[in-house]
């Protein structure tokens, strides 16, 4: 019974965070197992790590009062390890939480709904460029933290996500909203 005490104190003073990673393991290029990513992530302090698929997506806690500073260690940490540095995207899952309560279609459809996570928000995005290159059967919504996409002909041919994938626009990492749903669920606190 104190065992159980102690581990719902433990619960309260952590928070649970998302990491979405940009350009791992896309092309041959910037390879980190998963495995390894979990390993990083436990030796720098994170607990109850989990990844979801190859493309560089973790939930994990931390103790409370680690801030948003700490994407910039886990950076040091990859790159040591690796031999690159890979953006992230930190986000608290009550972050996460609105972005997604605050999708503007409607209705919404998990398969042609895509969101782009700012990496550094109090970067200027050349909004206007981003508009231009969208298709006219495309919605496109730009908010503080996130862009979001509505793409009901897919993206495989969208010309806007060729584009955002190019590094003037490295401030960006994108999601569907099926990876998105899957990262919430997976960072909702254990029993």
């Amino acid at each position: 019974m104190a065992d159980a005490k102690v581990a719902e104190r433990a619960l309260d003073v952590m928070q649970s965070w998302i990491m979405l990673l940009r350009g791992v393991n896309v092309g041959g290029k910037n390879l980190l197992p998963m495995a390894d990513l979990r390993g990083v992530l436990a030796d720098n302090g994170c607990r109850n790590v989990a990844t979801y698929i190859q493309s560089g997506n973790a939930v994990f806690q931390l103790d409370a009062g680690v801030g948003i500073e700490f994407a910039g260690q886990l950076e040091t940490a990859i790159e040591s390890r690796f031999g690159f540095r890979a953006p992230i995207c930190l986000l608290q899952k009550p972050v996460l939480d609105e972005v997604i309560t605050a999708i503007p279609f409607d209705p919404v459809d998990a398969k042609t709904v895509h969101l782009y996570f700012r990496l550094d928000p109090q970067i200027d995005l050349p909004v206007d460029q981003i508009k231009q290159l969208k298709a006219a059967s495309e919605t496109l919504t730009i908010a503080e933290r996130v862009l979001y996409l509505h793409a009901p002909d897919g993206i495989g041919r969208s010309k806007l996500v060729a584009k955002l994938s190019n590094p003037r626009f490295a401030n960006l990492t994108g999601r569907n909203l099926r990876s998105c749903l899957k990262l919430q669920e997976m960072a909702k606190p254990g029993p």
